[in-house]
């Protein structure tokens, strides 16, 4: 959106052009063929075919994006061809970590959608309309900020609700649609979507941008139902590592849109239900799953001694205890591996 605003398109006298790696095909190949061939998409272009850069932009302020770059090594390969001066580059991607190698490059700067940036994407996309409340886009954003994987999605959903308004006799209002948006996500979460493709790629585009440490003890998580609040205390426990570092892994998974709901505050989190489903459809992560719950439930029994779900002690942090006694959670954990517990005491 950034690249229709007027203000922008005329500072980049030299233009604006677009370079978006697909995941189907090699991106390293891709950097050099672009480079190579001057191919890349001007913006903005009715038909987005790719289009040659003009020697003539190379002397005058341009901009080239990048979207979805996926590797350090695709990265290595743009900074070594960038050498006008004239040129900026903004890149669009999900992965943090193909930057952490690159601090000695001058000029580089990571910077998260801002909640003001993503109202202004919803705004452009009910730009015809004569009046929109803006209640209902801070509402949408507030929901979407802090489950980012659904923007993609949800932006695609609006889209079809408005063409779809068009052919109507009674068309819904925007206010309409997106109430209607909100409480189905509110409510739903990623089931609200109906489109399972693209949900998979977007929850393994965050997953990649996990240490395979870290995937582990996000899958651990599954373990418990969804939509239950897990105190970080458990983590600590299940995982063996300080509480400061839970609290950085949860921080990130909530950036990656992988958590449900992340209160840093009262020191809890949520998982969804979909990626609950997601894990458990996968047969060797579904075996996982199993081990995870017997190493949890040997840790309590090894910790207080106990020789049932029941002796719990008085000892044990208040927010650890209610999450156990909420709906016998730990009485069902404890049912899951008892086959393998019985002979552990």
């Amino acid at each position: 959106m950034v690249c229709l605003h007027e203000s922008i398109r005329e500072f980049f006298t030299g233009g604006i052009f677009w370079f978006n790696f697909d995941y189907s095909v090699d991106g390293n190949k891709e950097v050099i063929k672009a480079y190579r061939d001057n191919h890349f998409i001007q913006v903005p272009e009715e038909n987005n075919q790719p289009c040659e850069i003009p020697k003539k932009s190379i002397k005058l302020p341009n901009l080239i994006i990048l979207e979805n770059l996926q590797t350090s090594k695709q990265l290595n390969l743009i900074l070594e061809r960038s050498s006008s001066e004239l040129s900026k580059w903004l890149i669009i991607t999900p992965y943090q970590g193909i930057f952490m190698t690159h601090a000695r490059y001058n000029g580089i700067s990571l910077n998260f959608m801002s909640r003001e940036e993503l109202i202004t994407v919803l705004q452009y996309l009910f730009r015809n309309e004569i009046s929109i409340d803006s209640s209902r886009l801070e509402k949408l954003s507030d929901v979407l900020y802090n489950w980012p994987i659904l923007l993609g999605i949800t932006l695609l959903k609006i889209q079809s609700f408005i063409q779809d308004a068009k052919n109507l006799k009674s068309p819904p209002s925007a206010e309409d649609i997106l109430d209607r948006i909100i409480n189905d996500i509110k409510s739903l979460g990623l089931d609200e979507f109906d489109n399972e493709k693209i949900i998979r790629k977007s929850v393994e585009k965050s997953l990649r941008s996990l240490s395979n440490e870290e995937q582990e003890r996000f899958q651990s998580l599954f373990i418990f139902p969804s939509n239950f609040d897990i105190p970080l205390l458990v983590m600590e426990d299940m995982w063996n590592i300080p509480l400061t570092d839970v609290r950085n892994l949860c921080t990130k998974l909530a950036k990656l849109s992988l958590l449900k709901k992340f209160d840093f505050m009262r020191e809890f989190i949520q998982t969804d239900s979909y990626l609950r489903r997601y894990f458990q459809s996968n047969k060797q992560i579904n075996k996982k799953l199993y081990q995870y719950n017997k190493k949890f439930v040997k840790h309590y029994i090894t910790k207080y001694n106990l020789e049932s779900p029941e002796d719990l002690p008085d000892t044990i942090p208040s927010s650890i205890k209610t999450f156990f006694r909420y709906k016998k959670l730990f009485k069902l954990q404890w049912k899951k591996a008892e086959k393998k517990i019985t002979n552990i005491t």
